[in-house]
């Protein structure tokens, strides 16, 4: 699959329910339905199927797992075994495994015992929405709590994985305030934490329809009018303007506000789509010469 900034990378894609029950949840505005109970046998005799089918070509060297779902929120804890056999899968092969989620504990308790059998084969990003907990439960229903969140980050360190952190996404008038991020950025250093990166919300028509559903008409005409502006410059100076305030409020506690390639300016070096670090290559698909 292609993705804005980290090129052409693999995938296990299965489960297409979202980031719980998230307004800004571009998977779920895009694939209604139900999603029906994954055995993980056949999950993993499947994916260990398609690997046979690898022996003239070289295996990837990490698999984004379940990009359009979310195995560790209350809402999918059926994902959770699918997932970690997944992983195991994958670790057996000496490829790599990149996980988003919302979750937390104890939820996260299963991805905590894979992380310990294979810590150098797994990336875990975590993504975080406000500090203000009014703007999460209107925002990010179905996902886990902050507190939730920052246990699970701090139990995965202690496994020894390379945790991310992703900030967002960023909405105008949303969550693009000192206030939605002092107190997370707070948390985040006591843990530890050097880098984060923020992503910025890519509206369509079904996604504006569910915020305009899940909040109000009116986020969702403010958020139509500013996305879809004849100004270019105004949505690249909000934009620009959030980044540069972030960055004020983290530098002085040691972490840095990563600028990807598919973020607001034209100065990012690095993609915000990375692999483990004992997996990653600048691009996956030099793979066939």
């Amino acid at each position: 699959m292609r993705h804005p900034c980290a090129g052409t990378v693999w995938a296990v894609d299965f489960d297409r329910r979202g980031h719980g029950r998230s307004a800004f949840c571009a998977s779920r505005a895009a694939y209604r339905g139900s999603e029906r109970p994954h055995s993980p046998h056949l999950v993993r005799r499947a994916l260990s199927d398609q690997l046979k089918d690898w022996r003239h070509r070289r295996l990837p060297n990490w698999v984004w797992v379940n990009p359009h779902g979310d195995a560790y929120v209350e809402g999918a804890r059926d994902l959770g075994a699918v997932t970690g056999e997944i992983i195991k899968t994958l670790a057996s092969r000496r490829i790599g495994a990149l996980i988003h989620t919302r979750g937390g504990m104890p939820a996260g308790e299963s991805l905590v015992l894979v992380a310990r059998r294979f810590p150098a084969l797994l990336r875990v990003d975590l993504g975080f929405f406000s500090s203000r907990k009014e703007v999460c439960r209107a925002w990010e229903r179905g996902a886990a709590s902050i507190d939730a969140r920052l246990e699970l980050l701090g139990a995965l360190t202690r496994a020894g994985v390379e945790v991310g952190v992703r900030l967002g996404p960023l909405i105008p008038s949303a969550n693009d305030d000192a206030s939605d991020w002092a107190d997370l950025f707070a948390s985040l250093a006591r843990l530890g934490v050097r880098e984060v990166v923020p992503t910025w919300l890519e509206p369509s028509r079904r996604l504006l329809a569910q915020i305009r559903r899940e909040i109000s008409p009116e986020t969702a005409r403010r958020l139509e009018s500013f996305t879809h502006s004849s100004d270019d410059m105004l949505a690249q100076g909000w934009r620009v303007a959030t980044l540069n305030m972030m960055r004020h409020m983290a530098s002085p506690l040691g972490i840095d506000v990563k600028r990807c390639r598919c973020g607001p300016d034209t100065a990012g070096s690095s993609p915000c789509l990375l692999g483990p670090a004992e997996t990653q290559k600048e691009r996956q698909l030099a793979l066939f010469g």
